[in-house]
């Protein structure tokens, strides 16, 4: 519904959230989406599950990933 967007977008309601997340992702230097951070490792693009499971797993190994 690009209308209701447009007037949620157009009402700054949310402008405070969008420039504290925008400053958060130029600290981590994400540029672009999707992008994942996991630990301060920033992972740009499309990601495969196989890839974020090797991440996960090197931050977590005791967490079990295969379901």
């Amino acid at each position: 519904d690009m209308n209701a967007y447009n007037q949620c977008a157009g009402s700054g309601k949310h402008d405070e959230t969008l420039r504290a997340d925008d400053a958060l992702a130029n600290q981590y230097g994400v540029s672009s989406t999707p992008s994942f951070v996991v630990n301060g490792k920033v992972m740009a693009g499309i990601r495969t599950a196989d890839d974020l499971r090797q991440v996960f797993a090197e931050v977590a190994p005791d967490v079990n990933l295969t379901q």
